[in-house]
């Protein structure tokens, strides 16, 4: 995909979906390997570094799609500047992966119960294991939960700032304009990584608040929540390739259009701008799942 569409990824937000990609496709290696790294025990290298691996990806794919998110505020809310997100990007992609490096690295070297290590056999492959429930709320869970709740709202306040931008250039025009246009593609692909998001760690979520209530795994959830290990990938592709489907029908529509007069397009300049930069810098939403594992 990326070889296909390599115009896509020639952006801040491009490349942030691009370093998604790369973790979501190495993420997706270290599953597959699943209960093999144990052959040697839950104390190996292999199994240790499996576990830390999962715990990382999962961590950085939601960073990402945090400051995805912050740049969509910052653009629409703050009237922000594209040349300082440009400057700001590497060292926002750095933070990005070092917060959740050092997060996944506090099982290495912590033990709370003496001789009991926190990243071992969590039943579909190395991850913190059951005895250490609470530790995966605090270490990935209520990190995740936080980011859900504050993308849900950068989305509800950018379609909201939507819908005022359309209003004003309803009262200059009649009809579809390339604004409204431009509107559907970007709350469509907001909704498609939102639905991408909330699908894939629904089924770990409320697993994991289950086994905290009621102190014991539950096979149901386990089973649905295993359903959804090897769909991370899958859904943030569909994702990805609806908004690149979907940017396409938008900018055919909008070359093909001829009832806009220079005169009317000059005075859309500024929403037409943000809508712009929204497209480039819209949210994306991330994900995970397992018993003891992430999702």
């Amino acid at each position: 995909m990326y070889l296909k569409h390599r115009k896509n990824f020639k952006n801040p937000t491009g490349r942030v979906l691009l370093a998604i990609g790369i973790l979501d496709f190495f993420d997706a290696i270290a599953k597959f390997a699943g209960r093999w790294t144990l052959s040697d025990g839950p104390g190996s290298v292999l199994c240790q570094f499996q576990a830390f691996f999962l715990h990382f990806s999962n961590m950085s794919s939601a960073f990402l799609s945090l400051a995805l998110a912050l740049n969509a505020l910052y653009l629409v809310a703050f009237d922000g500047s594209v040349d300082l997100i440009l400057k700001l990007e590497w060292l926002v992609i750095a933070v990005s992966l070092l917060i959740p490096a050092v997060i996944a690295a506090i099982p290495l070297f912590w033990q709370p119960i003496a001789g009991v290590r926190m990243y071992g056999d969590a039943q579909l492959y190395c991850w913190i294991v059951s005895t250490y429930t609470q530790y995966q709320i605090y270490l990935l869970f209520m990190w995740l939960w936080a980011m859900i709740v504050f993308t849900f709202f950068v989305l509800f306040y950018l379609r909201y700032k939507f819908n005022k931008l359309d209003a004003r250039m309803a009262s200059n025009s009649s009809g579809p304009t390339k604004s409204s246009e431009m509107r559907k593609f970007v709350v469509r692909r907001m909704i498609a990584y939102l639905i991408a998001f909330v699908v894939i760690w629904t089924p770990s979520s409320v697993n994991r608040i289950t086994q905290l209530v009621i102190g014991s795994p539950v096979y149901e959830l386990n089973v649905f929540q295993a359903m959804f290990i090897p769909s991370r990938g899958l859904f943030d592709f569909l994702a990805n390739y609806y908004a690149i489907w979907s940017r396409g029908k938008v900018l055919q529509s909008t070359t093909s259009d001829s009832s806009d007069s220079t005169s009317t397009n000059s005075k859309r300049t500024g929403p037409l701008k943000t809508r712009h930069e929204i497209t480039k810098y819209s949210a994306h939403s991330k994900s995970n799942v397992g018993d003891d594992s992430m999702r």
